[in-house]
């Protein structure tokens, strides 16, 4: 998610916490707010946006990894989590 949309969708209290974390196989990433949450019915593979269908696209389908976006159930409206991950390959190995 762009920082653009989390300026837009969420009031000036919201909290956005990004967490990073990798190992020799992967790179993990964590966006979590404690916006309003996901709608009941969503999902990735069924969603209209299209820069998240771009993002689907750039991480699971040139990248190998993986997407996952959850409603987090840590405030009043849920918040919501995005996770994904990538392999690292031989290329960022040091």
């Amino acid at each position: 998610m762009d920082g653009a949309w989390v300026i837009r969708h969420e009031d000036l209290a919201g909290q956005v916490d990004i967490t990073l974390s990798h190992d020799d196989e992967w790179l993990r990433v964590e966006i979590l707010d404690n916006g309003r949450g996901l709608p009941e019915d969503f999902s990735i593979a069924g969603t209209t946006s299209l820069g998240l269908s771009i993002v689907r696209d750039l991480i699971e389908s040139q990248l190998g990894g993986h997407l996952e976006m959850t409603t987090a159930g840590i405030a009043p409206g849920g918040g919501t989590l995005a996770r994904f991950s990538v392999p690292v390959g031989e290329r960022w190995r040091s």
